[in-house]
């Protein structure tokens, strides 16, 4: 008769993160303004670049422009939990 024997050893790490997450108020935006920095910012730029330069040119702009001229109605707070490995591990359990 053969015995079999199986040890397992189970090691979960968790850890808490906390992400700040803005709620921007849409409604209340600058749409003129922003309108007006897309104009300044990127129509008037040189359009011989590639694709890849111009659409990140224009997502530079936007963001810019947003935070400028959109107001952020609250930050709201949310725990993250994320699994990490331990700092130093055991191999053989005690």
């Amino acid at each position: 008769m053969i015995i079999v024997m199986l040890t397992f050893v189970f090691e979960c790490y968790m850890e808490e993160s906390v992400s700040v997450i803005k709620h921007l108020n849409y409604s209340k935006g600058n749409y003129a303004l922003i309108s007006e920095d897309i104009r300044e910012g990127y129509c008037e730029r040189d359009a011989n670049g590639s694709v890849e330069e111009s659409w990140n040119s224009l997502v530079e702009v936007l963001k810019d422009s947003i935070e400028k001229n959109i107001p952020v109605n609250r930050a709201s707070e949310r725990k993250i939990q994320t699994t990490s490995r331990p700092k130093s591990h055991r191999s053989d359990p005690q």
